[in-house]
C-alpha cells in the first residue's frame, strides 16, 4: 500500500467551479481551496498552514499562538491568520482573507509590505533606532 499525496494542487481556468466539481467527487474530509486566480489546492484538513504552524509553535518552538504574527493574501492563509494572536491580511488580499483578518497591511506583497508592517511595528514599539 503507498502512501497518499499531502497536497495536490491544480491549475485550472475555473478555479471556483473545479472546487465546486470536486467536493462532490472527492472523499469526505478533503478540504478545497480555491488558492488563487487559476490554482485550486486539494489537501488533507490536516495539512495546512494553520495547523502545521501549530505544531511547529508549540511542539518544536513552545511559542504560545497568542504570540505569533501571520501575514496573508489568498484563501488558503485563513486558518493561519485567524490560529495566531495577529492575523495580518496584505493590503492586495482577497477580501475573505481581510474578512478573517485582525488587520490589514498598509502594503502589497510586492511592496515588500511584510518587511515594511514588522519595521513599522518595531518603531514603533521603539524597539529600532
Amino acid at each position: 500500500a503507498g502512501t497518499l499525496p499531502l497536497k495536490v494542487v491544480a491549475l485550472v481556468e475555473d478555479p471556483e467551479a473545479s472546487a465546486a466539481r470536486a467536493r462532490e467527487r472527492l472523499p469526505e474530509g478533503l478540504a478545497t481551496i480555491v488558492a488563487a486566480e487559476m490554482h485550486v489546492e486539494f489537501v488533507s484538513p490536516k495539512v495546512c498552514k494553520g495547523h502545521t504552524l501549530a505544531a511547529v509553535c508549540k511542539d518544536s518552538l513552545n511559542i504560545p499562538l497568542e504570540h505569533v504574527m501571520a501575514f496573508g493574501d489568498n484563501n488558503n492563509d485563513k486558518e493561519m491568520l485567524q490560529l495566531v494572536g495577529e492575523g495580518v491580511a496584505m493590503k492586495n488580499a482577497k477580501a475573505s482573507v481581510k474578512e478573517v483578518a485582525k488587520r490589514t497591511c498598509a502594503w502589497t506583497n510586492d511592496e515588500e509590505g511584510i518587511a515594511k508592517e514588522i519595521e513599522a511595528i518595531l518603531e514603533a514599539r521603539d524597539v529600532v533606532d
